[in-house]
């Protein structure tokens, strides 16, 4: 078994991990945790600026192949257009 070293120095053993997977497992809060902050529910904001709609036409054949490829990555097509898109951008 390894340790590992936690950002602030701190050693932490694969039996301390499985002991804080084992509490969580049963719907507990392994000993020595603390809360730090409330429960947000629900999806995180894409962007601090915002989202807007874009929406373009591309042919039928081309949606299917975006789809399937969305499908093999295991996202949905609207992540992996916009993946697509910033690549192409950040590539200029």
């Amino acid at each position: 078994m390894a340790d590992f070293k936690a950002a602030d120095g701190t050693v932490v053993t694969e039996d301390m991990i499985n002991g804080w997977c084992d509490a969580l497992d049963h719907d507990e809060w392994p000993e020595g945790w603390k809360n730090r902050s409330d429960i947000v529910y629900g999806k995180p904001p894409l962007s601090v600026g915002g989202t807007a709609t874009l929406s373009i036409k591309v042919p039928v054949a081309m949606k299917q192949k975006i789809a399937a490829e969305a499908k093999r990555h295991g996202t949905s097509t609207s992540n992996y257009v916009r993946a697509l898109l910033a690549e192409a951008l950040l590539a200029e």
